[in-house]
């Protein structure tokens, strides 16, 4: 059995259209976490700048939209078994005066400071919209580090144990995503469209146990 208790609260600002700020919060706490480091907390923060409501761009009649837009956020992952902060125990099995007699032995080691794998994400983009709609995109760059990988660390079987689970370890994705949407005939109700998407995504181990 595990549980889970997740508080959020969102903020969000709009002036004029023009400049757009969203600020979040999260703080989740689950018991699949040791006892001091139940809770982890979330952060994140978006941005955004309509350029084309800006007096300075106004002459540019074939602009419907440009955007430019970044962001901040943390998000955690619980993603192992409940009862890993735990020792747990194993049924087991022993000769006594020749006949079986049962009981239980140390199975697993537990680790009370297992805590929130925590994933950093950073992201720019530019939205874009000309001629009416008949051409728009976005064009994206992200960065994604995620820390305190939930892994297991291998320990020497001699002593009886083969590992236990613990927070070591980053991994780190960084990714390009491009769109384009064209609008190639739209006359006496016949419309054409095409869509063209391009992404490339790179990742990489950084640490390991």
């Amino acid at each position: 059995q595990w549980t889970i208790a997740s508080y959020m609260a969102r903020v969000t600002y709009d002036y004029k259209g023009k400049y757009l700020v969203t600020l979040t919060a999260r703080r989740d706490g689950s018991s699949r976490f040791g006892e001091n480091t139940k809770w982890g907390n979330f952060p994140g923060v978006a941005l955004g700048w309509n350029l084309h409501q800006e007096g300075f761009m106004k002459d540019l009649t074939w602009l419907d939209e440009f955007k430019v837009r970044a962001s901040y956020a943390q998000v955690g992952n619980q993603g192992l078994s409940p009862y890993q902060t735990q020792g747990l125990m194993a049924r087991t099995s022993y000769a006594w005066n020749n006949n079986a007699a049962y009981g239980y032995r140390p199975n697993t080691i537990g680790n009370a400071d297992l805590k929130w794998e925590t994933s950093t994400s950073q992201n720019l983009g530019v939205d874009f919209s000309i001629w009416r709609g008949r051409i728009s995109g976005s064009a994206e760059y992200y960065q994604t580090n995620t820390t305190n990988l939930l892994a297991p660390q291998p320990l020497p079987t001699s002593i009886g144990f083969g590992g236990f689970t613990t927070n070591v370890g980053e991994t780190q994705n960084t990714g390009i995503e491009l769109t384009l949407n064209t609008v190639n005939i739209d006359r006496g109700g016949f419309q054409w469209t095409s869509d063209f998407i391009f992404n490339r995504n790179r990742e990489q181990i950084v640490s390991l146990a």
